[in-house]
């Protein structure tokens, strides 16, 4: 059995900044994911390669809070080329009523400039006194977690006994985990009624050949109706590589078709974005909460204070069920 002051459920931005804290106060503590790879949203997709799964993009307004840590972000300038005119809200929706807290789609089109490091968490990992290619969480799923005893039962089969539990994961998932059963019909109750939605989107990420380099030019197409299944496709330049992201979002009622991969990169060819020539290697990856919707604040702070009790604390995005930048993430305290 392991004995740490404080467990961390988690491994991206949230649990980086929780474990700088732990460790400022002197507190025993681990981290505990189910990937391999730290980061989170802001994982890469291979360490080769360093490249980010999801366009991770730091607003201009925050960059000198960033170059204040010593992290260099880029800036591009914004291009905006419409593929075919309709309702692109409604789309990056997946055509569904959900009201979100924040269309991070949206103000990517509506900015004049939008910036990032290629792997903004290790950089932060630094900062922070990480070893930068070293993960900061043990890679295993959780079976239970014991709010009596103040245990977690690991996939891995360890047990870890801890004092108090910082949780970063997403919300809704929280009351899955939890015993014993009087405390999980509890707090299951607490989040149903708190009505959490999301949009999905899986991530066609493309490494092209690049003969001219576009300098600071960042171009997002955007097609907006149902002639297609992508919505999104944003392209760069980084250190000598063309890198292009291609989005689609989905939901649990309007799921993504099969070969969804194969139809971006035929759409790509379609609308002469990239050529089959020019397309090196590929990957795919889903973004399951990409869009959060709202909810009731006082709902949440009273889900927080029945949570604290028992030693769990909330904290992120999808913890707190809360949209926040990295700057933001960074400057807030669990």
């Amino acid at each position: 059995m392991l004995e740490v002051d404080i467990l961390v459920v988690g491994s991206g931005i949230a649990t980086l900044k929780a474990l700088q804290v732990a460790e400022e106060l002197g507190r025993r503590f681990i981290a505990v994911d189910s990937t391999y790879l730290d980061g989170g949203y802001a994982q890469v997709l291979e360490k080769e390669t360093w490249l980010p799964k999801a366009p991770l993009f730091v607003y201009e307004e925050d960059v000198d809070f960033f170059r204040s840590l010593g992290i260099e972000v880029r800036c591009f300038d914004v291009n905006v080329s419409t593929i075919k005119s309709g309702d692109y809200t409604a789309k990056t929706l997946s055509y569904t009523d959900i009201d979100v807290q924040k269309n991070w789609f949206l103000e990517w089109i509506n900015s004049k400039k939008l910036c990032l490091h290629k792997n903004i968490f290790s950089e932060l990992k630094k900062v922070l006194g990480y070893v930068y290619d070293k993960p900061i969480h043990i890679a295993s799923g959780i079976r239970r977690i014991d709010l009596a005893y103040n245990v977690a039962a690991l996939t891995n089969g360890v047990i870890v006994k801890f004092k108090q539990l910082i949780y970063t994961w997403p919300l809704p998932l929280l009351p899955k985990l939890l015993a014993p059963e009087n405390v999980k019909q509890n707090i299951a109750q607490m989040v149903e009624s708190l009505n959490l939605k999301h949009v999905s989107t899986y991530i066609l990420v493309a490494l092209l050949a690049s003969s001219a380099n576009c300098g600071n030019k960042l171009e997002i197409y955007v097609h907006s109706t149902k002639a297609s299944k992508m919505h999104t496709a944003v392209s760069f330049n980084i250190e000598e590589q063309k890198i292009l992201y291609a989005i689609t979002s989905y939901t649990k009622n309007n799921p993504l078709l099969p070969g969804i991969h194969e139809k971006l990169i035929s759409e790509l060819k379609r609308f002469k974005i990239a050529t089959p020539k020019n397309i090196e290697k590929t990957y795919g990856q889903n973004i399951t909460y990409a869009l959060i919707s709202k909810t009731n604040p006082r709902q949440i702070e009273e889900l927080k204070q029945k949570l604290l009790q028992l030693n769990v604390y909330l904290y992120g995005r999808l913890g707190q069920w809360r949209e926040q930048t990295i700057k933001e993430i960074i400057q807030n305290q669990p």
